[in-house]
């Protein structure tokens, strides 16, 4: 899947140009001709980590129901705390 850049300019209060300094969010689209729901994955660790087992397996597992899924990759502790996690959040809208 291809990822997309949510700040393609670069991200607010970003402390370098990593790939941890830069968050995305990956599209599982289901391509079916019918009308279908679709969410964003944020996969846990307490802001401390994403958790990779709740990212890619459940938007798959989603897609296999018929549900389009958007992971996350959010930016984490240590190097990041709040607001930024929930900046990319609410820029992944």
């Amino acid at each position: 899947m291809e990822e997309i850049l949510l700040w393609p300019n670069g991200a607010s209060g970003a402390k370098g140009d990593t790939k941890e300094d830069t968050p995305s969010i990956v599209p599982y689209i289901v391509n079916s001709g019918d009308a279908h729901g679709a969410v964003i994955i944020c996969p846990g660790g307490g802001y401390v980590r994403r958790a990779c087992h709740e990212g890619e397996p459940v938007a798959l597992w989603l897609n296999s129901i018929g549900i389009s899924a958007f992971v996350l990759n959010y930016r984490v502790a240590p190097s990041y705390r709040y607001p930024y996690p929930f900046m990319d959040m609410q820029r992944s809208f």
